[in-house]
């Protein structure tokens, strides 16, 4: 793959440009910034070194980019071009399981810096196919079922399985910093939910409630790990999915910011070349 070097304050690409080419660091460090707050400054959504992959989002869902790429340290980068990047999603999944740790890792950040700013909103729905073929999995269909407001997990406990809705509904919830607790998120049919713990081994980012009678497919983490390895369909699902959630991340951090009349609290780029 093509070899590429960047010196420090090069733009590697910006937050709106068409996305043809994801990176991986192979020495330096690049910043990921996205929006502006009521100050003008940037907001930095992760701080990249060696070995991490970033601008695949706009490779997987062949939109635009989400976020700016500002080098901190001279670096030297390994280009993924589409071709390649479709070629392992569809042939070699299992090689995208850093990818997978890269998009997981990416929206927890950015869940972080959107925690405080919720006002108990409700997202839109996102009803994802995430279905398989059921004669490549060799363990048997565990299903539980829930009742209107039972709580599924909650968070910050251990992850020890994913979920995907049979029937019914979810709510994904989480606490701000006074403990009040915010509804950001309603999951219908065949949406997954608590696979986040499962790729970082983190515990449980959010509260998850059943707004209704709910039955869920349960995957414990042997079966998991095994449908990540033997089924590219299941794998590609995955990226895609957390790619869709990573951009409303995004999307509603830059929303919430730009309406702010507060003084911000999220972290900011100090460099005054982006003011």
């Amino acid at each position: 793959m093509k070899k590429i070097h960047y010196k420090k304050y090069d733009l590697i690409f910006t937050e709106g440009d068409p996305g043809n080419s994801a990176y991986m660091i192979d020495e330096g460090k690049v910043a990921i910034i996205s929006g502006k707050d009521i100050q003008g400054k940037h907001k930095v959504l992760a701080v990249l070194h060696k070995d991490s992959i970033f601008g695949e989002m706009a490779l997987i869902d062949e939109n635009v980019r989400t976020a700016t790429a500002y080098v901190l340290e001279d670096c030297q980068l390994t280009v993924i071009t589409s071709k390649t990047l479709h070629y392992l999603m569809e042939k070699e999944p299992l090689s995208l399981s850093p990818l997978l740790q890269t998009l997981s890792q990416r929206l927890r950040q950015t869940t972080k810096l959107l925690k405080d700013k919720l006002k108990g909103q409700h997202v839109r729905r996102r009803d994802f196919d995430t279905t398989y073929k059921e004669e490549h999995d060799q363990h048997i269909s565990n299903y539980q079922t829930f009742s209107n407001g039972e709580t599924i997990f909650q968070e910050g406990q251990t992850s020890d399985c994913a979920y995907i809705i049979n029937s019914g509904s979810v709510g994904v919830y989480r606490e701000d910093s006074q403990g009040k607790r915010s509804l950001v998120q309603e999951l219908g049919a065949h949406a997954m939910f608590g696979e986040m713990g499962l790729i970082d081994k983190y515990p449980r980012s959010a509260t998850v409630v059943a707004l209704e009678k709910t039955k869920c497919m349960v995957i414990e983490r042997p079966r998991f790990d095994y449908l990540k390895k033997f089924n590219s369909h299941f794998m590609i699902k995955l990226i895609k999915s957390f790619t869709e959630r990573l951009r409303t991340t995004i999307a509603k951090l830059n929303q919430i910011d730009s309406s702010s009349i507060k003084s911000p609290t999220s972290k900011t780029v100090a460099i005054d070349y982006f003011h």
